[in-house]
């Protein structure tokens, strides 16, 4: 059916359509809004970081527990030399090569 120029078609609508036509407009604009949400606001900065930046970053965050193993370690030594002036330190010569062996074994396997 075709319709000359001069004709003007008549559109109806009625309250179904209606309804139907404004709950896709809401549902769109909500789609938009979490859009939004989700997308980062532009102008924000980024930074990405490298391998090599993380595992220093780590270190950086692990430096107190590391200082904290210096501390400890140093407190032993101390308490080692403590015993060896006093004559009171004895090695256990088994734990001393049980030790040596599991290092040669270690080394071979790497």
């Amino acid at each position: 059916m075709s319709t000359s120029k001069n004709e003007v078609k008549a559109l109806k609508i009625n309250g179904p359509q209606i309804n139907r036509i404004v709950n896709l407009y809401k549902t769109h604009e909500q789609e938009v809004k979490k859009e939004k949400h989700k997308s980062p606001v532009q102008g924000q900065d980024q930074v990405i970081l490298s391998e090599e930046a993380k595992l220093l970053q780590a270190t950086k965050v692990d430096g107190q527990k590391i200082e904290k193993f210096i501390e400890e370690r140093a407190q032993r030594v101390d308490e080692v030399k403590t015993l060896i002036e006093k004559g009171k330190y004895h090695v256990d010569a088994r734990q001393v090569a049980e030790k040596m062996v599991d290092g040669v074994l270690y080394n071979k396997k790497v």
